[in-house]
């Protein structure tokens, strides 16, 4: 009886080992390959994806948490690139290519955490921690296409950075949650819009505060539009979690087991008391009446 046993949980063990391989393997072979490379530009069909991970030499600075679509990793220093899938692991110097229709949701090893939209291209230039010093940076290179990002807040450290560098601008962060669009205009010049909803940006030396956007097109810095925030939660917003059945990527929402940040204050401007409204002056008491007796000393 007891060998009947053992042969039957030995048979079990062996029905989940090739349960587990054979749908890693489906998982592998599921990289890319419902996208014809014929569909792709030449400049990424010139990066000849493969479909498997290829790891690399660089540090790793994040996972892909969550994925729809197709995404495309290529490594800075070999140029080896390969389709991305769920649970890879991402390298400092990766540069991350969204296709039409795609969206993920990356999460950096430091705690931060990037929701990539569809047609979006990026590179995690460089990150660094010394937790003992007081420093910590983070450098991403955003080329095209919107970007979500939750930047964990630095006022604990005495050197902390998190910079998105575009081709016309510099956006520097001290712990908040901002949106980047980059995006071409007419004679393929390109224009940065960058909108805060929790926090501080600076653009450029232009401050951004929660509920404002710096606007490329003008330069200014204006109330975010509903339109613009509409527009970002279509293009970022992943339904739930699997694991943990919660919402990420959306706007409005931070990422698991991340607080929210508390708004930043800023003062309103002094209200100026238009002319019409000034109150006038306090007219002189009348002169005493003639019949009313005169007291002297």
């Amino acid at each position: 009886m007891s060998h009947l046993s053992r042969s039957t949980g030995a048979l079990l063990l062996i029905g989940c080992l090739l349960t587990l391989f054979i749908r890693d393997t489906a998982a592998e072979e599921n990289r890319g390959r419902s996208l014809p490379l014929k569909r792709l530009s030449e400049e990424l069909r010139n990066l000849a994806p493969k479909d498997y991970f290829i790891p690399s030499s660089q540090k790793q600075v994040g996972v892909i948490d969550l994925l729809t679509g197709n995404v495309i990793i290529a490594h800075g220093v070999d140029k080896q690139a390969y389709f991305g899938m769920e649970g890879d692991p991402l390298y400092e110097k990766d540069r991350l290519i969204t296709l039409a229709g795609s969206k993920c949701h990356i999460q950096l090893l430091d705690g931060d955490a990037i929701t990539v939209a569809s047609e979006t291209e990026f590179t995690l230039e460089s990150f660094e921690e010394g937790k003992e010093e007081g420093r910590k940076s983070s450098f991403i290179k955003m080329l095209k296409g919107r970007a979500l990002f939750y930047a964990m807040r630095l006022f604990s450290y005495k050197d902390g950075k998190f910079i998105v560098a575009t081709p016309t601008n510099a956006i520097g962060v001290r712990g908040t949650k901002f949106g980047v669009h980059v995006y071409l205009m007419e004679g393929r010049r390109s224009l940065t819009d960058c909108f805060c909803e929790e926090g501080v940006v600076d653009v450029d030396g232009k401050i951004v505060a929660s509920g404002n956007m710096y606007n490329g097109l003008t330069g200014q810095v204006i109330p975010t539009p509903a339109d613009v925030l509409r527009s970002f939660k279509e293009a970022t917003e992943f339904q739930t979690d699997p694991q943990s059945g919660k919402g990420i990527g959306t706007l409005g929402s931070s990422p698991p087991d991340r607080p929210i940040p508390p708004p930043v204050h800023v003062p309103p401007a002094r209200p100026v008391t238009p002319p019409s409204v000034v109150t006038p002056p306090r007219p002189a008491p009348p002169p005493p009446h003639p019949d009313l007796p005169m007291y002297h000393r």
